[in-house]
C-alpha cells in the first residue's frame, strides 16, 4: 500500500528587521516635519525621501511573475508593514497634497509609492488613503485614483494575490473546510469583498465630490470596461500557468465579475469580453478555468451574461460546459427566466440556447416543452402576450418540440386547443403563426416514410404579400447545431480570431492589410497583440531575447511632433513660490518666461489664498513693476490679470499695499504704474463684489502651444464644387429652419421666477481699506493743489481722473455697506474742491462720482447723514446747469451730467419728504 505523503505547512517568515522599521520611521518623521509643499525644493525633498527608502531596501519590491507562482519565495514577511509603517507613510505623504500637486505624469516617485503591489494589503491601503483625501483635495485624489486604476498591472496583480492567498488557504484546510468553518478563510473572504466593494464604490465617491468635473474614466461604461480589462489580464495570467488551480482559487474572479456586471453593466463591453472568453475556452485547459469562473457567478450576473452571449450567438457549450445546470443560478436562468420570461426573438439566439440544452440536459428540454406548450395554448396567455412575445414563444416551442422527443397524447390535445384559440384570434399574424407552429410540430412526429397526404399543410397565400411573411420563414428555418459543432477544437483560424477579439477589447487598433489589389504587394507587418503583451514570461532567467522582425521602410509610420513639448517648457513653475523666485531674476530663455506668465494667474488663484500674507505682498510688489524680459503677447493684460488675482486672494493686505504705493513720491513709480494700481483696485473690488470672473485657462489649455510651421500638419482646401455643395447645404438648412420657425405654434406659459436670495458681499469687509486708504493719502492733496503751469500738471490731472473713476467703482461695490455713509461724506468733502477744477475732464469725473454716490446711498441715509451737503450740492448744480453766457458750465458733457444729478437730487428730496409725512 503506497505511503501517503503529507505536505507540511511552510514555516512562518521572519518579520522585517529593525533597520527597516527605523528607516521607515525616519522617512515618516521627515515628511511630518514638512508643513506643506510650496516649492519645487519641497517636491525634490519629498521625492528624495521616498527614493532613499527604495535604495536602502526598506520597502518591498514590485511583484514578479515568479513570486505569484511561488518560484521566488520571499525571505521577509512584508505584509506586516502594510497596515503600520506603510499606511503611516502614505498618510503623511497624502497630507502634503495640494489642489495642484502632485501630478501623476510628472511626480513619478509619489505615484509609484502608491503602486506598491507586493500584496493586496498594500494596494488596499493605497486606495483607502486616497479616498480619505477626496474630502480635502478632490481633484488631486481623483487624478491619482485614475492613475492607479489605469495602471497596466496593479489591479490585475492585486486580484491574483487575492486568488493565490485563497488558494493557499483552501489547500491548507482542505480536510476540515467541508466539516467546519475556518476563521482565517472567512477573514480572507471578507477582505476580498471589502476590496471589491471599494472598487465598486469609487465612481460614486468621486462623483459626489467633483460632480460634472468628474474624470471620464469614472463614467459607468468606461469604468466597467477598465475593470473587465484588468480582470481579463489576471485570467490570462492564470491560463499561462502550468498548474491553473494549484496556485489560484478562482472564486475571487467570479465575485469581481459578478459585481462588475451588476453595477457597471454595458452590453457592448460584456459582448466583447465574451467573444474573448469563447476563443480562450476553445482549448481544453483554458476551458476548464473559464467554465469554473462562470459557473460561480451570482444570479443577476448569470442572466446578464447569458443574455449578452445569446444576443451575439456565442457557443454556450464552450463557455459553460456540461455541468453548469448543476448550479441553481444557471438552472433558473437557462430553464426558467430566459425561455419562459425573457424569450429571445432572434433565431440565432434561440438555436444557441436550445442547442445547448439539447446537448447537456435533454430531459430538462422535454419538461421545458411541456411548460411552453401550456403557455402557448392558453387563451389568456394569447390575449396578454404581445406580438413579439408570441412569436418568440412559438419559435421556442417549435425548437423544443422538434428536438425534445416524441409528442404525447396530452400534448396533441393541447396543440389542438391552442390551434382553435389561435384561429379565433382577431390578429392575422397570431392566427398564421399558430397554424405554422402546429403544422411544424405535427409533421415532425410523423414517420419519415409517411406519404405526402399524411403531412399537415395550411394555406398561407394571404400572408405572402404582407411584411410579416418572414416570420413564417424563420419558423421553418429553425435548426439546432450538433454536439460536434458545439465542441469546437483549436485551429489557426481560431487563434487569429482570438488575437483580433483580444485587440478589440483591449482597445488596440488592428491594421488589416488588403492583399487582393494587384497594384500593391502585401507587406509583412508585426502586430503586437494584447495577448502577447499580457503574457508574462515565467522563465525570466533566460538571457535570450526573441528575434525582432524589422519592417521595411515603407511600413514605418512618420513620427508626429505636433504635440511635443520642449524641455524648457517642462521647467515652468508649478508652485507660487517658484513663480516668485523665477520672475525676480533674469529668466534663462523666452520659452520659460512665456510658460511662467501663462501659468501665473492659474497658480495665483489656486494657491495664493492658502499662503502667507507676506507672499501676496511680495508678489504684488513684483507684478506691478514687472518688465517684459522677452516678447510676450498681451503682456499688459496678463500683468493686470495677475495683479487682480493677487488682490482678490488677499484683499486687505494687498489693498493696503497698493494704496500706500500709490501715494509714494514721484521718483518711485512712473505714472503708468500708478494707473495700473488704480485699475487693479477697481477690478478687484468688482470681482469681490460679485462680478462674474472669467476663469483662466487650465493647465491643459496653457500647454496647448501652437507648433511651428514645420511641425504643423498640412491643410488642404476644398475644391470649388465641394464648396458649392457645402454652400447649398447650408442654404437648405437655413430655409428649413426658417420654415420651422414660421410654422411653429407657440403657447405662452408662466414661468416661475426664483426668488432672489440675499448673499454676503465679500467686499464689505475690506471696503474701508480700499476706499479710505486711497482717498486719504498724501498724493490726493498733491493732485488737488497742483498748479496749472507746473510741468507735472498733466500727469497729476490724469492720475486724479483715474482715482475719481476708481472711487466711483469702490462706492458702487460698497452698496449696503455699513461704511457707506462715511464714504459718502468723504466724497462730498473731496468734491467740494475738485468740482471747481479748470479741467473739464476732472469736472466730468467729479460729477460721475457724485452721481454714483447719490444713486448708491439710500435716500433716508442721505437725509439723515448728509442733508446739509446735499442742499449745498443742489444749489451749486442749479447754478452749474445755467447757460455759459450767464456764468454756467461751458462743457456740454458736464452740463448734461449735472442735469441728471440735479434730477436725482429732486427725487431724493421728494422721497425724504414723503417718508417724513408717513412717519407723522
Amino acid at each position: 500500500m503506497p505511503r501517503q505523503v503529507l505536505k507540511t505547512p511552510p514555516l512562518p517568515l521572519p518579520p522585517p528587521s529593525e533597520s527597516i522599521h527605523l528607516a521607515l520611521n525616519e522617512a515618516i518623521a521627515e515628511l511630518r516635519s514638512l508643513s506643506s509643499v510650496q516649492s519645487a525644493a519641497d517636491v525634490s525633498f519629498v521625492a528624495a525621501t521616498l527614493r532613499q527608502l527604495h535604495s536602502v531596501g526598506a520597502l518591498p519590491g514590485y511583484t514578479t511573475p515568479e513570486q505569484l507562482v511561488d518560484l521566488d519565495c520571499p525571505t521577509v514577511d512584508w505584509s506586516q508593514l502594510a497596515s503600520d509603517e506603510y499606511a503611516a507613510l502614505l498618510a503623511q505623504l497624502a497630507r502634503l497634497f495640494t489642489p495642484d500637486w502632485p501630478e501623476p505624469e510628472a511626480d513619478g516617485d509619489i505615484l509609484n509609492m502608491f503602486k506598491l503591489d507586493h500584496s493586496s494589503g498594500y494596494v488596499q491601503v493605497a486606495f483607502e488613503t486616497l479616498l480619505k483625501q477626496l474630502e480635502r483635495v478632490p481633484s488631486r485624489a481623483s487624478c491619482l485614483l485614475a492613475a492607479l486604476l489605469q495602471d497596466e498591472r496593479l489591479l490585475a496583480i492585486c486580484l491574483l494575490h487575492l486568488a493565490r492567498q485563497r488558494g493557499a488557504l483552501m489547500q491548507r484546510f482542505a480536510r476540515t473546510i467541508k466539516l467546519m468553518p475556518e476563521p482565517r478563510l472567512e477573514q480572507h473572504d471578507e477582505q476580498i469583498m471589502q476590496f471589491i466593494q471599494l472598487l465598486m464604490g469609487l465612481p460614486s465617491l468621486v462623483a459626489n465630490k467633483l460632480g460634472r468635473q468628474m474624470p471620464a474614466i469614472f463614467a459607468a461604461s468606461a469604468y466597467g470596461r477598465l475593470l473587465l480589462r484588468q480582470w481579463l489580464k489576471a485570467v490570462h495570467f492564470v491560463l499561462q500557468c502550468e498548474d491553473n488551480t494549484g496556485h489560484f482559487d478562482l472564486s475571487p474572479f467570479s465575485w469581481l465579475l459578478s459585481r462588475v456586471l451588476a453595477n457597471f453593466h454595458d452590453a457592448s463591453n460584456v459582448e466583447c469580453l465574451l467573444r474573448v472568453l469563447e476563443d480562450l475556452a476553445i482549448a481544453p485547459k483554458p476551458r476548464n478555468v473559464v467554465q469554473q469562473i462562470l459557473r460561480e457567478l451570482e444570479p443577476t450576473a448569470c442572466f446578464k451574461l447569458a443574455q449578452s452571449a445569446l444576443s451575439i450567438q456565442l457557443n454556450l457549450y464552450v463557455l459553460l460546459g456540461t455541468i453548469a445546470l448543476e448550479s441553481p443560478h444557471w438552472q433558473h436562468c437557462l430553464l426558467q427566466k430566459l425561455p419562459l420570461q425573457r424569450t429571445p426573438i432572434e433565431n440565432g439566439a434561440l438555436c444557441s440556447l436550445v442547442g445547448y440544452l439539447n446537448v447537456v440536459a435533454p430531459t430538462q428540454l422535454q419538461l421545458l416543452f411541456t411548460q411552453l406548450l401550456g403557455i402557448w395554448s392558453s387563451r389568456i396567455s394569447l390575449q396578454k402576450l404581445s406580438s413579439q412575445e408570441h412569436v418568440a414563444i412559438s419559435k421556442m416551442l417549435v425548437l423544443t418540440g422538434k428536438y425534445g422527443g416524441m409528442l404525447q397524447a396530452g400534448h396533441k390535445c393541447q396543440l389542438h386547443d391552442g390551434l382553435s384559440h389561435h384561429l379565433q384570434s382577431p390578429d392575422m399574424v397570431q392566427r398564421y403563426v399558430g397554424m405554422k407552429t402546429v403544422e411544424l410540430l405535427y409533421n415532425c412526429i410523423l414517420d419519415p416514410n409517411a406519404k405526402n397526404e399524411d403531412y399537415l399543410h395550411f394555406n398561407y397565400v394571404s400572408m405572402e404579400q404582407t411584411p410579416h411573411w418572414h416570420i413564417l420563414e424563420e419558423l421553418e428555418n429553425l435548426v439546432l447545431p450538433s454536439k460536434e459543432q458545439l465542441d469546437a477544437q483549436p485551429s489557426c483560424e481560431l487563434m487569429q480570431r482570438l488575437e483580433l477579439h483580444m485587440a478589440q477589447f483591449m482597445g488596440e487598433q488592428v491594421q488589416q492589410v488588403q492583399s487582393n489589389s494587384p497594384q500593391t504587394q502585401p507587406a509583412a507587418t508585426t502586430t503586437t497583440t494584447t495577448a502577447a503583451i499580457m503574457q508574462l514570461d515565467l522563465d525570466s532567467d533566460d538571457d535570450e531575447t526573441p528575434a525582432q522582425i524589422v519592417d521595411e521602410d515603407d511600413d514605418l509610420q512618420p513620427y508626429d511632433m505636433s504635440n511635443d513639448i520642449s524641455s524648457s517648457l517642462e521647467q515652468r513653475p508649478k508652485f507660487i513660490l517658484d513663480l516668485l523666485h523665477l520672475l525676480r531674476t533674469k529668466v534663462a530663455n523666452c520659452e520659460i518666461f512665456e510658460s511662467a506668465l501663462s501659468t501665473a494667474e492659474q497658480l495665483i488663484r489656486s494657491q495664493l489664498a492658502q499662503q502667507d500674507v507676506k507672499l501676496a505682498q511680495e508678489l504684488m510688489q513684483l507684478f506691478i513693476t514687472l518688465e517684459m524680459q522677452y516678447y510676450f503677447e498681451n503682456f499688459e493684460i496678463t500683468q493686470f490679470q495677475c495683479c487682480v488675482a493677487i488682490c482678490v486672494a488677499q484683499p486687505a493686505a494687498c489693498a493696503e499695499l497698493l494704496c500706500r504705493e500709490f501715494h509714494t513720491d514721484n521718483t518711485r513709480y512712473a505714472s503708468k504704474v500708478r494707473i495700473l494700481i488704480l485699475q487693479v483696485l477697481a477690478a478687484a473690488a468688482k470681482e469681490l463684489a460679485g462680478d462674474q470672473h472669467q476663469p483662466s485657462p487650465t493647465n491643459a489649455e496653457i500647454l496647448d502651444i501652437v507648433p511651428t510651421a514645420a511641425k504643423q500638419r498640412r491643410k488642404f482646401m476644398l475644391h470649388p464644387d465641394e464648396d458649392a455643395a457645402a454652400a447649398r447645404l447650408l442654404a437648405a438648412q437655413r430655409i428649413i429652419r426658417e420654415r420651422l420657425r414660421s410654422k411653429t405654434r407657440r403657447f405662452l406659459s408662466k414661468h416661475k421666477i426664483p426668488e432672489a436670495q440675499a448673499k454676503m458681499n465679500p467686499f464689505h469687509a475690506v471696503a474701508g481699506t480700499f476706499f479710505f486708504g486711497l482717498v486719504r493719502g498724501q498724493r490726493t492733496r498733491q493732485m488737488l493743489y497742483v498748479k496749472y503751469d507746473n510741468i507735472s500738471h498733466d500727469i497729476e490731472t490724469l492720475l486724479l481722473i483715474n482715482m475719481l473713476h476708481t472711487l466711483a467703482v469702490l462706492v458702487m461695490c460698497a452698496q449696503n455697506c455699513p461704511l457707506l455713509p462715511a464714504m459718502t461724506r468723504e466724497i462730498f468733502d473731496l468734491c467740494a474742491f475738485v468740482r471747481f477744477s479748470a479741467e473739464a475732464r476732472v469736472r466730468a469725473a467729479t460729477l460721475q462720482l457724485l452721481g454714483t454716490a447719490l444713486v448708491t446711498m439710500p435716500a433716508h441715509l442721505l437725509a439723515a447723514h448728509s442733508a446739509e451737503s446735499l442742499n449745498e450740492l443742489r444749489r451749486w448744480l442749479e447754478e452749474f446747469v445755467r447757460s455759459p453766457l450767464v456764468g454756467g458750465e461751458s462743457s456740454d458733457e458736464c452740463r448734461e451730467l449735472a442735469e441728471q444729478i440735479l434730477g436725482t437730487c429732486y427725487k431724493l428730496y421728494d422721497t425724504a419728504v414723503l417718508e417724513q409725512s408717513q412717519q407723522y
